[in-house]
């Protein structure tokens, strides 16, 4: 007997609101081309006879290597000199692996505790594994990739930008960053970038 424990389904509720061709609320101004890369898609339903797409959220984000972004709109919209005065923090994707469900099939065990004496004392062996009926359990977990990105800010006279960080995170928590502006790295560290890097160089 199978039992599938799915969970991945897609959503009608979205991580991201655009207006003008922009993420609101964003701590990073996210173009509306970066909606496949947030898995905001548009996915067949069906209502009553009859099929309609609707626009839904996933969890498979997967950004690619050499993406831009910037914390502001104004850096899409102005001329380069005009904008190096209003970013304060530029990213580019230098590695990806990308975010990936992973199928596993498990046989649901039964344990039995057998007591077995040791050196004069009673002690549990290790369990007896026992097959029910031959279940199988198919579970599903999110392998949310990599992420590797130089982090950028203004130099000094606004004239360009310079390299302040290299940091690596999942795809999630690359997703948070540009969310919030704080990132938990690839070795559990949380981290505010703004924070860090507010003042001049």
């Amino acid at each position: 007997m199978d039992i599938n424990a799915f969970r991945n389904e897609r959503s009608p509720i979205l991580i991201a609101t655009f207006l003008d061709g922009y993420t609101v609320g964003w701590r990073f101004a996210v173009p509306e081309a970066f909606k496949d890369a947030l898995d905001i898609k548009s996915t067949p339903r069906q209502i009553g006879n009859r099929s309609v797409n609707v626009i839904t959220q996933g969890k498979l984000f997967n950004f690619n290597q050499g993406s831009i972004l910037y914390d502001t709109r104004l850096a899409y919209d102005l001329e380069w000199g005009e904008a190096l005065k209003h970013i304060k923090l530029s990213l580019q994707i230098e590695e990806v692996k990308p975010s990936q469900c992973i199928v596993s099939e498990t046989i649901e065990i039964e344990s039995k505790d057998v007591k077995a004496t040791v050196k004069g004392r009673s002690e549990s062996s290790k369990p007896q594994e026992k097959t029910l009926d031959g279940l199988i359990i198919k579970k599903e977990r999110m392998d949310y990739g990599l992420i590797k990105f130089k982090l950028y800010r203004p130099n000094k006279n606004k004239s360009a930008i310079e390299v302040v960080d290299t940091i690596e995170c999942d795809q999630e928590e690359f997703v948070a960053l540009l969310q919030t502006g704080t990132v938990r790295t690839k070795d559990n560290k949380i981290r505010d970038l703004f924070k860090e890097y507010s003042k001049e160089p």
